[in-house]
């Protein structure tokens, strides 16, 4: 099923300065409704660093003004390793207030984060994923199912039957849903107009493999939104055979002019300031905003189901 975007704000593109829409964090959604589920996503987070904490104060002050009850973390956790020993200042500080305010911290595994057999396994802990590294859960009742994969061992190559029996699980799990939308969290994205990870890079043959992969399970199957990390930029790519793909990779570290400001893939994009993304789902739509370390909104929009 094909569904179109309808923007709700003027496009932010690459090549357009930061601080172009003024519109303050605290108009982001207006009132929640008794039947909407509000979440945000983030990506790239584990530096430790002042750039990390200023990110996450922002996700406090957003959470205060519109309610959103669950955080997702789109893998490089923990930089440079995953290791441990760098939990405390990586993740438990910066985010122990969202924690603490009832805040639900789901996440993925990424690349880096990878590099650390215990360390994946504390995330599996604190993330809730159980056994394996990939899960999903819902929220609202059944009005959003989440679907989290291990995209670094999939694109790793060095366990092939590890993989099918990931794909061989998410055939089964979307298959199996009957929730309103439907959204894949990954790592890795398969769609990027990067110059790191991105078509055009020297990882395309990742992105290329993963899409590959995937893809026809997202299409046939019903998902709705695409949610990856690893790009350290904010791009919102023009939907793909009905899909809409985000990639929210600015959370902590950022590739500034990474973005190729003449992709055809772009219908939305920052590389200029560190951001994440929020959502507000109801039964008939998904709306979301990409909010600015700062504060400001550099894309939102509506997604109509």
């Amino acid at each position: 099923m094909i569904r179109r975007t309808i923007l709700t704000a003027a496009l932010f593109i690459a090549a357009i300065p930061a601080g172009a829409i003024a519109q303050p964090a605290d108009e982001l959604f207006g009132p929640i409704g008794d039947d909407e589920v509000r979440f945000a996503a983030v990506g790239d987070t584990g530096t430790g660093g002042s750039d990390q904490m200023k990110v996450a104060e922002r996700l406090e002050a957003v959470r205060n003004s519109t309610g959103f009850t669950t955080l997702l973390f789109l893998g490089d956790n923990i930089y440079p390793s995953g290791s441990p020993s760098d939990i405390e200042d990586k993740f438990l500080k910066p985010y122990s207030d969202l924690f603490l305010a009832g805040v639900t911290l789901r996440g993925v595994i990424g690349n880096h984060d990878a590099r650390s057999r215990h360390g994946v396994l504390l995330q599996q802990m604190i993330f809730g994923m159980g056994r394996d590294t990939f899960y999903s859960f819902t929220e609202g009742d059944g009005t959003v199912a989440f679907f989290a994969l291990d995209s670094p061992l999939l694109v790793s190559g060095k366990s092939p039957d590890s993989a099918s029996r990931q794909v061989e699980w998410l055939k089964k799990e979307l298959d199996g849903s009957g929730a309103r939308w439907k959204i894949v969290l990954l790592h890795h994205p398969i769609y990027s107009s990067a110059e790191k990870h991105g078509t055009g890079s020297d990882d395309e043959h990742e992105m290329d493999g993963l899409r590959e992969l995937l893809e026809p399970l997202f299409t046939e199957h019903g998902v709705d939104v695409v949610l990856s990390g690893h790009d350290h930029v904010y791009e919102r790519i023009i939907p793909q055979k009905g899909v809409h793909y985000f990639v929210t990779g600015a959370g902590a570290k950022l590739r500034k002019g990474d973005l190729d400001p003449a992709s055809p893939l772009t219908a939305a994009g920052n590389d200029r300031v560190r951001s994440f993304v929020v959502f507000a789902a109801t039964y008939s739509e998904l709306r979301f905003r990409a909010v600015a370390v700062n504060g400001e909104i550099l894309d939102s929009g509506s997604i109509p189901n």
